[in-house]
């Protein structure tokens, strides 16, 4: 499967991202994109903006892992 690009000039302020992931967590990434025509940094655009659409009032996504509170004291709300 040939890779999708994006036109040239097609990202408003592009940036190189640090950050590391699961080879097989990039792949399905990669996967995804390519079944839809798009390339991968434009799936992850595509999939950060519906996120963003669908976080709740309050801000917190339901799927996600609750923090560890290990070490913290509980504080009543009275």
């Amino acid at each position: 499967m040939a890779d999708v690009r994006r036109p040239r000039f097609s990202i408003v302020d592009p940036v190189v991202t640090g950050w590391k992931i699961a080879k097989k967590s990039r792949d399905s990434i990669a996967t995804m994109a390519a079944n839809h025509g798009v390339s991968a940094s434009e799936f992850v655009e595509l999939m950060a903006a519906h996120v963003e659409s669908t976080v709740p009032p309050g801000g917190t996504l339901p799927w996600m892992p609750e923090k560890k509170r290990d070490g913290e004291l509980p504080i009543d709300s009275a």
